[in-house]
């Protein structure tokens, strides 16, 4: 992003940013102006990343010419001398339109394929990489946009980006293709619906550029923690935010729906929630046990660093699950791959080379299978699995330990590769044979680090052996130094690459050892127990079950919302449309079809009118979506109703609600009977439940805060079928009461991308109703 004058540009990058994180993105605007230092950031995995990008790009563009020749028309960059006497990329308004008519002309010259088409509207600028001809609409080519990534798989943001070079083409005229199209790293292409994915782009770039305009004319950095912005909680602004102001986040264990509780009942730093004295609302008491006692023992930690006298500290939780632990065997064997994931060969379609099986043995034996290359790799799987077999003919009671579950993702993936021991690994892995102490660890003892991985761990029983940072010494170290050794062989220094491969060696033999000691290490544990003897309770409800290395995770389907007390069985029954229970009276029939048309309506315009709300963690219920449904009754009731039948005050029997779940009728249905004025007459059903309902004013209510919140499939959520038919259901208006973000991110999955697609056009040119509850 850039200014020009007064006027803010941003990019299809910087909108991609937003998507994933709207702090970043404020941040990084904040940089821009001068308010803050700019963040310092280096990521080699992301430089190698980007460098084989760039290289997959160029292949892409080289096929084209191969194909098209001539017909290929580049659009060059507009440059500008700079002060070191180079040439910089000019940004300025003119150049950007110059590259935008130079795109405009190829299109409408009809050039088979437009590389790095420009675009520019004022307010945004990008560059596509290809825009490409397919067919044409009344005489007019039609260009189907097109992009690279390197990603095997199609992320939302890359959709995103697509959505919006089609964007542009359609501002300037140009028939634009059905489908925009992802060429990927391993050679295959996705496609995705161009009209949901610009109907979701234009939605965001909306909001994005709200944020941005009001950032730019606060005068002053974003703050952390406030609730007009979304933050991903993981990105380095995020992360030096987070310890900057000691946020909860640093609480290993803490999820994004513990942290809003948290925040909410004023608990915003590690600090408060070590001082606190009993759990807040929202938080149940076994998990909020777990988070204050790391909390605790965290401090703890830190405290020990500024006396002088640094230590990680641990606590034992549960003897039960220290006990599952296997008896040691000698044959037990100790084991740690390493990989590198964007190695590829000539066959494109596979990425990844496991390179190294790295195994210690009990006395100390270090045991390796090497492999460069894709078939060395089903050698090596071949040799591992017999020295497996092999080893337990002779030792019948060993196992091997891990840490973490990469070990057997990566053998069962291994192995359906290569087709190589499937059966085996299955029954290796499905019996037992294999244990993760990473499983353990978390659900057994407490430590005083902020992430639970083996690096952090290492400090409890490594003693005078503890690895410094010299070398490699992290999985990402491994990586580039396997990319450095096969640097080498090419350039025929095999002296150079098997120097390369030592140290490789060296660090996974560490890792081997760090695994062993650190069984050996919570055996002891267990033995300073007495038989049974329990401290604390277990944690597993605390740390995330995917979580090994970097800190705590959130589940990728977030749980139900603890439920409150709601209606009586009788009523909620009823107003939920379902079945009433026994001896209660039968819900009140729906108007039918044939009802008096409306000829007006005091204060309220006719057709569709939207309430947006920002709301977190609801999935099935969420209560301020039923405040608000209250709150707009309350203005409704009494206003002048006009029909052909005549005039009255709109009454309670007039408003039909429609939820999007049974959990959220009842919670409506509870609120409505405990407000005043008589508003139990107020008619609630399910959008499955609508059938030949109609009613003056109808109000729907979806409830779930965002697309990870939806139980179930966020297209039957989103299903335009059953919401066009509840809006189809009012003979003046419907409100629709949502949350702002439901529809404000680009799903993988092509099946919900169109259905938020198709509700956001379903939902367009609805007038925007303002909150009433506050």
């Amino acid at each position: 992003m850039f200014l020009t004058g007064d006027t803010l540009v941003y990019s299809a990058t910087d909108l991609a940013i937003a998507h994933e994180c709207e702090f970043q993105l404020l941040r990084r605007l904040d940089e821009r102006l001068g308010r803050v230092p700019r963040l310092e950031s280096t990521d080699p995995l992301r430089d190698r990343a980007a460098r084989l990008g760039r290289e997959h790009e160029a292949t892409v563009l080289a096929g084209y010419q191969e194909r098209f020749g001539a017909g290929v028309v580049e659009i060059s960059d507009q440059r500008v001398p700079g002060s070191d006497g180079t040439a910089d990329l000019d940004f300025s308004p003119a150049a950007l339109a110059r590259q935008q008519d130079a795109t405009v002309a190829a299109m409408h010259a009809g050039a088979d394929v437009i590389y790095q088409g420009g675009f520019f509207d004022g307010r945004f600028h990008g560059r596509a990489d290809f825009l490409v001809r397919e067919g044409e609409v009344d005489e007019m080519a039609r260009y189907a946009v097109v992009d690279t990534k390197l990603a095997r798989s199609a992320k939302p943001k890359a959709v995103l980006q697509l959505a919006a070079y089609a964007d542009q083409v359609q501002r300037l005229q140009v028939p634009v293709a059905e489908n925009l199209r992802l060429l990927l790293g391993d050679g295959s292409q996705t496609e995705h619906e161009t009209a949901a994915s610009v109907a979701v782009y234009r939605e965001l770039r909306r909001h994005t550029q709200q944020l941005l305009d009001r950032h730019h004319a606060d005068g002053g950095p974003v703050r952390w923690g406030e609730d007009w912005y979304t933050a991903c909680l993981w990105c380095d602004h995020c992360k030096a935010e987070i310890e900057r102001t000691r946020d909860v986040r640093m609480i290993w264990g803490v999820r994004t729906r513990h942290r809003e509780a948290l925040r909410q009942a004023g608990l915003k730093t590690i600090d408060a929630v070590a001082a606190a004295d009993r759990a807040p609302t929202g938080v149940d008491a076994r998990t909020w046990a777990g988070l204050h006692a790391q909390a605790v023992l965290q401090r703890r930690q830190e405290e020990a660093a500024v006396a002088g006298a640094p230590q990680v500290f641990s606590e034992t939780l549960d003897r039960a699950r220290l006990d599952e632990l296997p008896a040691p065997d000698p044959g037990d064997v100790f084991f740690d791959f390493e990989g590198d994931p964007l190695w590829v060969d000539a066959d494109r379609s596979v990425w990844g080379l496991e390179y190294l099986f790295g195994l210690m043995e009990t006395d100390g034996s270090y045991v390796t299978f090497w492999a460069h290359d894709r078939s060395a790799e089903g050698r090596a799987l071949e040799d591992f699995l017999a020295y497996l077999r092999e080893r337990r003919a002779r030792f019948p009671g060993m196992h091997v330990y891990h840490y973490a579950g990469y070990e057997q993702y990566t053998l069962r993936a291994l192995a359906r590769r290569h087709d190589v021991g499937v059966a085996e690994v299955n029954e290796l892995l499905d019996g037992g044979v294999f244990v993760d102490l990473y499983r353990t660890v978390k659900a057994s003892v407490r430590v005083s680090q902020s992430s639970y991985s083996l690096k952090k761990l290492e400090p409890l029983y490594m003693g005078a052996m503890l690895r410094d940072d010299d070398g490699v010494t992290t999985g990402a170290d491994s990586v580039l130094a396997y990319e450095a050794a096969c640097a080498l062989r090419e350039a025929g220094d095999e002296t150079g690459f098997a120097e390369r491969l030592d140290e490789l060696a060296d660090y996974n033999r560490y890792d081997c050892l760090s695994t062993f000691r650190l069984r050996d290490w919570l055996l002891a544990q267990r033995a300073a127990l007495g038989p049974g003897e329990a401290v604390g309770a277990p944690t597993e409800a605390v740390g995330g079950p995917t979580e090994a290395v970097g800190g705590p995770t959130e589940a990728v389907g977030a749980p139900t919302e603890a439920e409150g007390e709601s209606a009586p069985a009788d009523r909620r029954a009823a107003r939920a449309g379902g079945t009433p229970a026994d001896g209660a009276p039968s819900p009140q029939p729906m108007l039918g079809a044939g009802a008096s048309p409306v000829h007006s309506l005091d204060g309220l315009a006719p057709g569709l009118h939207q309430v947006n709300l920002t709301h977190h963690g609801s999935s099935v219920r969420s209560a301020p979506e039923s405040a608000e449904v209250v709150a707009q009754v309350e203005s409704l009731i009494g206003r002048a109703f006009t029909t052909e039948a005549g005039s009255h005050s709109l009454a309670a029997s007039d408003i039909l609600v429609v939820t999007s779940s049974a959990e959220q009728a009842a919670q409506i249905g509870g609120d409505l009977g405990e407000a005043d004025g008589g508003l139990a007459d107020v008619r609630i059903g399910t959008v499955d439940e609508l059938g030949n309902a109609r009613a003056a004013v109808v109000i729907c209510s979806l409830a779930a805060s965002t697309q990870q919140d939806v139980r179930g499939h966020l297209a039957e959520l989103l299903s335009v079928e059953r919401w066009g038919a509840a809006i189809g259901a009012s003979r003046w208006a419907t409100i629709v009461i949502r949350s702002a973000t439901l529809t404000r991110r680009i799903p993988s999955n092509p099946t919900d991308l169109a259905a938020v697609g198709a509700f956001l056009r379903l939902c367009d040119g609805a007038r925007e109703r303002r909150p009433r509850h506050r």
